[in-house]
């Protein structure tokens, strides 16, 4: 199969509208890669490798990525549920329920809360000013520069 020059260039374009530089600028903070890293991190987080062996692996990340996806909660409901315990509110896990609820909902509200924003968005600036202040040293050979930085404090430097 042959390309003719106009089928060459809208093709071009598609790839271009697919794969250039905005396309990966937008596709950066899109949900759905967010989601992942954050699905990714909790299983990291809920089967350490100090505490794990093959054979509870699957569990623990199940359970991590069910207590993300609907709630730590509903997850306690759901298992308790089907194992057949009971939900009942007179039974005494019934409190701690209550008590990441409302831990739940002040946190939710917090982070909705001006003052919150304003803080996060204060502190961020900090960290990027203290970054861009911050000379880059690197040491070593690097590509295109005459004169490399080499340290001597190594035995086999001398």
């Amino acid at each position: 199969m042959k390309l003719t020059k106009s089928d060459a260039l809208v093709i071009e374009k598609w790839i271009d509208n697919k794969l250039g530089p905005t396309a990966i600028r937008g596709q950066r903070e899109n949900i759905t890669t967010n989601r992942s890293e954050c699905s990714h991190l909790t299983v990291l987080k809920g089967s350490p490798k100090c505490r794990n062996r093959l054979r509870n692996y699957g569990g623990r990340a199940m359970s991590a990525v069910h207590s993300m996806s609907i709630g730590v909660i509903n997850s306690i409901e759901a298992a308790n549920t089907h194992l057949g315990a009971d939900n009942a509110k007179d039974c005494p896990a019934s409190s701690t329920r209550g008590r990441l609820r409302q831990r739940e909902k002040y946190h939710k509200d917090r982070r909705r809360s001006l003052n919150y924003k304003k803080s996060k968005f204060a502190s961020e600036t900090r960290a990027r000013r203290v970054r861009s202040a911050q000379p880059c040293r690197r040491t070593g050979y690097s590509a295109g520069v005459a004169n490399p930085v080499v340290r001597h404090d190594h035995a086999y430097n001398m």
